[in-house]
Protein backbone atom coordinates (compact mmCIF):
# COMPACT_ATOMS: atom_id res chain seq x y z
CA UNK A 1 0.00 0.00 0.00
CA UNK A 2 1.40 3.57 -1.35
CA UNK A 3 -0.16 5.87 1.46
CA UNK A 4 1.80 4.96 4.64
CA UNK A 5 0.74 8.39 5.87
CA UNK A 6 -3.06 7.54 6.50
CA UNK A 7 -3.65 4.06 5.35
CA UNK A 8 -7.19 2.53 5.37
CA UNK A 9 -6.05 -1.34 5.50
CA UNK A 10 -3.78 -2.18 7.99
CA UNK A 11 -2.61 -5.46 8.94
CA UNK A 12 -0.84 -5.59 12.76
CA UNK A 13 1.71 -8.04 12.85
CA UNK A 14 3.30 -9.28 16.04
CA UNK A 15 6.37 -9.61 14.66
CA UNK A 16 9.44 -9.67 11.81
CA UNK A 17 8.41 -13.03 10.75
CA UNK A 18 4.56 -12.48 11.01
CA UNK A 19 4.79 -9.65 8.75
CA UNK A 20 7.25 -10.97 6.25
CA UNK A 21 5.11 -14.20 5.86
CA UNK A 22 1.98 -12.42 5.11
CA UNK A 23 3.73 -10.13 2.69
CA UNK A 24 5.59 -13.45 0.99
CA UNK A 25 1.58 -14.91 0.97
CA UNK A 26 0.99 -12.03 -0.85
CA UNK A 27 3.10 -11.77 -3.72
CA UNK A 28 3.05 -15.51 -3.89
CA UNK A 29 -0.65 -15.79 -4.57
CA UNK A 30 -1.37 -12.35 -6.29
CA UNK A 31 0.24 -10.82 -9.88
CA UNK A 32 0.46 -7.24 -7.92
CA UNK A 33 3.17 -6.07 -6.51
CA UNK A 34 1.84 -3.70 -4.23
CA UNK A 35 0.37 -5.32 -1.21
CA UNK A 36 -3.27 -4.21 -0.14
CA UNK A 37 -2.87 -3.72 2.80
CA UNK A 38 -0.10 -1.88 4.88
CA UNK A 39 1.58 -3.95 6.73
CA UNK A 40 2.91 -2.85 10.80
CA UNK A 41 5.21 -4.35 12.64
CA UNK A 42 4.63 -4.45 16.32
CA UNK A 43 7.32 -5.81 17.93
CA UNK A 44 5.16 -8.59 20.27
CA UNK A 45 2.19 -9.24 21.44
CA UNK A 46 2.11 -6.48 24.44
CA UNK A 47 2.69 -4.03 22.01
CA UNK A 48 0.33 -5.04 19.55
CA UNK A 49 -2.62 -5.51 22.03
CA UNK A 50 -1.66 -1.41 23.46
CA UNK A 51 -1.69 -0.37 19.64
CA UNK A 52 -5.48 -1.90 18.60
CA UNK A 53 -6.77 0.72 20.50
CA UNK A 54 -5.56 3.58 18.51
CA UNK A 55 -5.77 1.54 15.88
CA UNK A 56 -9.52 1.42 16.04
CA UNK A 57 -10.16 4.67 16.42
CA UNK A 58 -8.29 5.67 13.24
CA UNK A 59 -10.97 7.49 11.05
CA UNK A 60 -9.52 6.54 8.09
CA UNK A 61 -9.46 3.02 9.06
CA UNK A 62 -11.55 0.70 6.59
CA UNK A 63 -9.75 -3.07 7.49
CA UNK A 64 -8.03 -4.42 10.08
CA UNK A 65 -6.39 -7.21 10.47
CA UNK A 66 -4.10 -9.06 12.94
CA UNK A 67 -1.60 -11.70 12.57
CA UNK A 68 -0.30 -13.72 16.01
CA UNK A 69 1.61 -16.50 16.93
CA UNK A 70 -0.45 -19.39 18.71
CA UNK A 71 1.74 -20.40 21.08
CA UNK A 72 1.08 -22.57 23.18
CA UNK A 73 -2.49 -21.14 24.27
CA UNK A 74 -3.98 -19.64 21.10
CA UNK A 75 -7.82 -19.03 22.91
CA UNK A 76 -6.15 -17.65 25.57
CA UNK A 77 -4.55 -14.86 23.00
CA UNK A 78 -7.54 -14.68 21.28
CA UNK A 79 -9.42 -13.94 24.28
CA UNK A 80 -6.79 -11.28 25.00
CA UNK A 81 -7.09 -9.98 21.81
CA UNK A 82 -11.42 -9.99 21.90
CA UNK A 83 -11.13 -8.34 25.21
CA UNK A 84 -9.09 -5.79 23.91
CA UNK A 85 -11.26 -5.11 21.16
CA UNK A 86 -14.84 -4.88 22.73
CA UNK A 87 -13.11 -2.31 25.36
CA UNK A 88 -12.59 -0.11 22.60
CA UNK A 89 -15.77 -0.47 20.36
CA UNK A 90 -19.22 -0.33 21.57
CA UNK A 91 -20.07 -4.07 20.51
CA UNK A 92 -21.22 -7.01 21.74
CA UNK A 93 -18.80 -9.73 20.58
CA UNK A 94 -20.46 -12.95 20.70
CA UNK A 95 -18.53 -16.33 19.94
CA UNK A 96 -19.64 -19.69 20.19
CA UNK A 97 -16.82 -20.92 22.26
CA UNK A 98 -17.29 -25.28 20.84
CA UNK A 99 -16.45 -24.29 17.32
CA UNK A 100 -13.41 -21.97 18.70
CA UNK A 101 -11.94 -24.94 20.62
CA UNK A 102 -12.58 -27.37 17.56
CA UNK A 103 -9.59 -24.82 15.92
Amino acid sequence: MKNSENPTKILLAEGNDDQHIAEHIWHSLSNESQLPFYPKNTQGINSLLSSLPVELKNRYLQSLGILVDSNAHPMKRWNKILSTISDSIPLILKLDQTKMERL
